[in-house]
């Protein structure tokens, strides 16, 4: 892995442990019942965004 790579895996991680505050989501660590295809639906995102990046 490339150090570009490991700092977009670093940032998305820390984009992840992000605590939202209340009635607020954060995509890339809630997943919300009746709105995501399922819990994978936040590791699927999180993938998608470090592909983005």
């Amino acid at each position: 892995m490339s150090q570009t790579q490991q700092q977009i895996r670093e940032f998305v991680a820390g984009v992840q442990a992000y605590v939202s505050p209340v009635n607020v989501i954060n995509p890339w660590r809630d997943y919300v019942t009746g709105y995501d295809i399922g819990p994978e639906a936040v590791n699927i995102r999180s993938e998608h965004l470090v592909r983005y990046l």
